[in-house]
């Protein structure tokens, strides 16, 4: 009887820590588009699963295919057609360098 109360307890205690991580994975960002010349700025917002799979969805709508090139527990470093993403696991940073030279600064949570 005691071996299965611990058991049922040990499963529910497990089935919560994995949920709450599951839940801790999906951020909301907000940030500033910075221009090649610096000068110009635009506010940037974004949300960000980390999946799996690694999705994303722009503040416009658009949801750009990603694919991950590293995954460590510092650094997450992706790529999109648009941009490449650095998001950084600690500080919750995320960096978008775009092709067109523009550079995205976000803040998630």
């Amino acid at each position: 009887m005691t071996r299965t109360m611990l058991t049922a307890a040990s499963l529910i205690v497990l089935q919560l820590a994995w949920s709450s991580a599951a839940a801790a994975r999906d951020y909301s960002c907000r940030g500033q588009m910075i221009g090649p010349n610096a000068a110009s700025q635009a506010a940037l917002a974004l949300d960000l699963n980390l999946g799996p799979p690694l999705t994303l969805k722009m503040g416009d709508g658009q949801s750009p295919a990603a694919t991950i090139d590293s995954n460590n527990s510092i650094q997450l470093k992706f790529s999109t057609e648009m941009f490449v993403g650095e998001f950084f696991h600690y500080t919750g940073d995320l960096i978008l360098i775009y092709k067109s030279g523009h550079l995205g600064r976000l803040t998630c949570s």
